[in-house]
């Protein structure tokens, strides 16, 4: 082999290393690339599940107003003229603070009021929804269709009544503490 085929070889090897290790250095980019891009996603998963798992919870308790609210305010459209201590019994179950004291002051009135009506009202939550919520207080806004609203604070030519209802969670429900028929 001459000099010149020798630096020839030499320069090809080298070359050929040069490639070599370029595109192994290629190789490992797009390897830190992806591992990268794989962290990103998984970050991205991660703090999206942490997210709506927050989200949920909070849920949970919003929609957990609402339905309380819900059953408690169609317990209050239909009372049961042959059970209206029973009645009265089941609306201050579901009530609190102001609403629980109006309603043990005017108790006497209320079952007379209901053990005096000729037939069972007839009422039903036609839509509710969560106003405001804060800890352990919330405001339901609702839509009732009753025969008999002024159960609810509606007058008695109402057919359907919007009421804004404050509520708070007592241990494990949420209980009517103030009613007010809304225009």
């Amino acid at each position: 082999m001459t000099d010149a085929e020798t630096v020839d070889t030499g320069m090809i090897d080298r070359t050929t290393t040069d490639r070599a290790t370029t595109a192994r250095g290629g190789c490992r980019r797009a390897a830190a690339v992806r591992l990268a891009v794989v962290a990103m996603a998984a970050v991205a998963v991660i703090t999206a599940c942490i997210g709506a798992w927050g989200l949920a919870s909070g849920g949970d308790d919003a929609d957990g107003a609402v339905a309380d609210v819900s059953a408690a305010l169609t317990v209050m459209l239909t009372p049961d003229p042959a059970d209206a201590r029973g009645y009265v019994e089941q609306v201050l179950d579901a009530s609190a603070g102001a609403q629980r004291r109006r309603i043990e002051s005017g108790r006497a009135a209320l079952t007379e009021y209901v053990a005096a009506l000729s037939v069972r009202p007839a009422g039903r939550i036609v839509s509710a929804g969560l106003e405001d919520a804060d800890g352990d207080s919330a405001t339901v806004l609702a839509v009732a269709q009753a025969t008999d609203p002024t159960l609810i604070g509606g007058t008695s030519d109402d057919d359907r009544v919007t009421v804004r209802i404050t509520a708070v969670r007592e241990a494990d429900r949420w209980l009517i503490t103030d009613t007010e028929a809304s225009a």
